[in-house]
């Protein structure tokens, strides 16, 4: 990119008086601000300190001196206000008002600590006792709202009025409980510094658990849902902790979680960091591990169907879900810290789960579409609006909940016995998903919810195909064909069919039962056996890796000749294409015998007959169009396999 020389003379500006700005907002933030209209000054001097710490962590460590010096004296004048002993009992509001801006300073010094890793914050002496003061408590502890006088009409003392103190005490109780995650984060971390482990030792409460999460419980129910950020996180690092010993308590905060979001559903601005926190909540690894039908098992599974639920009608949230539990399941190298040999395992228990993510993609009103059309252009106009820099953009496509799916499915190794054994329960739930369809409405309609979710169910079949092994195929054989002999749209025959060519090429001794497909009662099946007859027109791939094709070959001919004299055109078009590519692969291998010779004049007559004498009317126009359609003169089920096809 060129060069700035705008945003460079500002910096150098800003670098140049850097230390009497840190002077001033320190004095201000320990000692002068004592209204609420005060509290906004606290809010833009902290984004001020923001952009200065970003500036000097770019600096080198040599200017960092300086931070260290502000961080240590903030903090230490904030907990002195936080610890300062009320003998009266009634705090004053200049008192009170300095204890909110101290929550926030602590709140801001655990935010920058975290976000900077490099400045070396958390080795201070200071924060070393902001962490000890933080988790020794009071939790939750609410600000009495100052005294107002009935003759200056409910105002307080700076003259503001009183109503929204309520704001203010639950964003006091938001900071404190971002201190205690930000604690807690650093005792989970296994990159832990020594100071931190130290600290460790003195705190009680960090060895129970339980008292923090109740505490979080507590907070859940005074604090406003747009607050209650910080309070999920630090459930996120206890509820996988007490699952067993606290059972009723992590059921109770997962609820209370849980009537969070849904209180957020209108709030763009607040609802989806809040979901996200929800879901590494109520789907940690551990808790996704547990197979019993205990609480907490039956709490996930509720979540699961309250989620999927909600994804019906609000674009995105699938997504999330199934972005963490892929994650989850498959984690990297890189992800050391949380990396578990068994991480896989968990997935066996939510095979329902990805299959709903195979099949997902629900049909939107016009009304619902024409709003997400309107996101898409915002979110597309990028910087030029300024609307996209007031919210997180995440892209919560729910096409993308298909893609991470399937890709999910492409680096799964069949050779594995864990990914071995979800592929299959994943394919014969797809199966009984298709035949539960199959029978609960015989006809459906192009571009229907019905006819989705069959294309949808045989192109994961045909993603996961090259994984599965012989002794699996024989297992599912006999439903692909019961399929293939159902009423489909075109683009599921063409699946199917795809689907049942590439399982004879890969075993050859299925052949003889696939022929068992042509002796179905032929006054159910009517047009259906043109999917059979199709399968057969890829003779030559079924039969590439074949040594001995004669038997095949004559088997098929005798399959094929009936149905050129059937009643259904379409069916005797199929039958005739059939036989034409049959008898050729016949006459290349040369195939011999008396019945073929007693059989030659007659195919061959018949297939010139349909080749030459019908050119005019509509039989030759059909005929034509049959031999140039693309799955029949073009495709090629080997080659032609991919995802993008």
């Amino acid at each position: 990119k060129p060069e700035d020389r705008v945003l460079n003379a500002l910096r150098e500006c800003v670098m140049s008086s850097v230390e009497q700005v840190l002077e001033y907002t320190l004095r201000r933030l320990t000692s002068e601000l004592q209204t609420v209209l005060d509290l906004d000054r606290c809010r833009l001097y902290l984004a001020v300190m923001n952009e200065i710490v970003k500036t000097l962590s770019t600096e080198g460590r040599m200017r960092g001196s300086c931070i260290w010096s502000y961080i240590s004296s903030l903090s230490q004048v904030s907990i002195r206000y936080l610890q300062a002993p009320n003998d009266n009992g009634v705090l004053k509001l200049g008192q009170q008002i300095q204890m909110v801006v101290a929550r926030a300073s602590l709140a801001w010094v655990c935010k920058i600590t975290a976000q900077y890793p490099e400045l070396e914050l958390d080795s201070l002496e200071a924060v070393k006792t902001l962490v000890r003061s933080v988790l020794i408590g009071p939790f939750n502890q609410n600000l009495e709202k100052p005294f107002c006088s009935t003759q200056d009409n409910g105002l307080l003392e700076d003259g503001s009025s009183a109503q929204g103190w309520g704001k203010i005490s639950a964003q006091y109780v938001h900071d404190q409980w971002a201190c205690i995650y930000f604690i807690l984060n650093k005792f989970e971390q296994s990159s832990e510094s020594a100071a931190f482990k130290s600290c460790e030792l003195s705190l009680p409460v960090v060895e129970n658990p339980a008292l923090i999460l109740g505490a979080c419980v507590e907070a859940l129910n005074i604090v406003p849902s747009d607050r209650v950020l910080p309070i999920l996180q630090c459930m996120k690092i206890l509820v996988p902790k007490l699952y067993r010993s606290e059972e009723s308590l992590c059921v109770k905060s997962l609820d209370l979680a849980w009537k969070t979001v849904l209180e957020l559903n209108s709030n763009q601005l607040h609802f989806w960091p809040t979901f996200s926190a929800y879901i590494k909540i109520a789907f940690h690894h551990q808790l996704l591990s547990i197979t019993g039908e205990c609480a907490i098992g039956i709490k996930v599974k509720e979540a699961t169907n309250k989620l999927l639920e909600m994804s019906q009608t609000k674009t995105g949230v699938f997504n999330v879900l199934i972005t963490h539990c892929c994650h989850t399941w498959l984690l990297t190298v890189s992800a050391a810290k949380d990396f578990l040999p068994d991480s896989f395992a968990s997935a066996e228990n939510h095979v329902d789960l990805f299959v709903e993510a195979c099949l997902f993609g629900p049909v939107f009103r016009k009304d619902q579409r024409l709003i997400q059309d309107v996101h898409i252009h915002i979110e597309l106009l990028g910087d030029e609006c300024a609307a996209n820099g007031a919210t997180e953009y995440e892209n919560r496509d729910d096409q993308s909940v298909r893609i991470w799916a399937i890709n999910f499915l492409c680096q799964l190794n069949g050779s594995n016995s864990l990914h071995k054994k979800f592929i299959e329960n994943v394919v014969s739930k797809l199966l009984e998903k298709d035949e539960e369809l199959r029978k609960s409405k015989g006809r459906y309609y192009v571009n229907s919810m019905l006819h989705r979710l069959k294309n949808r169910i045989w192109q994961t079949l045909l993603v996961l195909l090259p994984q599965m092994d012989q002794v699996f195929l024989s297992s599912i054989i006999e439903t692909v064909y019961q399929s293939g002999l159902s009423d489909n749209q075109a683009s599921v025959k063409y699946l199917i069919e795809w689907f049942i060519i590439l399982i004879l090429q890969k075993c050859p001794e299925f052949i003889d039962s696939f022929w068992r497909c042509f002796s179905y009662n032929p006054e159910s099946t009517k047009t259906s056996i043109c999917t059979f007859l199709a399968v057969l027109v890829h003779i030559n791939v079924i039969l590439r890796s074949v040594s001995k094709q004669d038997q095949y070959l004559k088997k098929a001919l005798s399959v094929i000749l009936p149905w050129c004299l059937n009643h259904n055109f379409s069916v005797r078009l199929y039958a005739l294409l059939a036989l034409q590519q049959v008898w050729e692969a016949c006459l290349v291998s040369k195939l011999e015998g008396k019945e073929l010779q007693f059989l030659a004049p007659i195919i061959e007559s018949c297939l010139e007959q349909v080749g030459h004498k019908q050119i005019t009317g509509n039989a030759g126009k059909n005929w034509q169009r049959i031999q140039d359609h693309f799955f029949f003169g073009k495709f090629q089920p080997l080659e032609d396999y991919s995802l993008e096809v």
